[in-house]
């Protein structure tokens, strides 16, 4: 099966007023966290030595879903009750993109702890 992504932008999802808390469930809390994007704050949700550094401006006060650092399935399942854009942060020395995904550009620095 074939998935088609397509970029929308801002102004044609939402052209009205609309409630911006998005609630995001049905996932698997044993593997998934729902934490906030923001600096000096941990990547994944089993150690802490890997931490966000810069995040792109405008992503500050997102929701994200974190994993476990050796998380490796196929895929990942979520609802959200309202429409809106995914992102999806990824190390692209281990991920290949789907067709039809839509690359943004922006950029989450990440950097690791060295502890002594």
């Amino acid at each position: 099966m074939q998935q088609k992504f397509e970029l929308i932008a801002k102004e044609e999802m939402f052209p009205g007023p609309y409630d911006p808390r998005l609630r995001i469930f049905d996932f698997d809390e044993l593997i998934m966290r729902l934490l906030r994007v923001g600096p000096n704050l941990p990547v994944f949700i089993d150690v802490d030595r890997f931490m966000i550094e810069d995040v792109p401006s405008g992503f500050g006060d997102l929701d994200r879903i974190s994993f476990p650092l050796d998380y490796s399935r196929e895929f990942i399942q979520f609802q959200i009750d309202l429409p809106c854009i995914v992102y999806v942060a990824f190390n692209p020395q281990f991920f290949l993109a789907p067709e039809g995904f839509v690359w943004s550009q922006d950029k989450i620095s990440v950097v690791e702890k060295l502890y002594e």
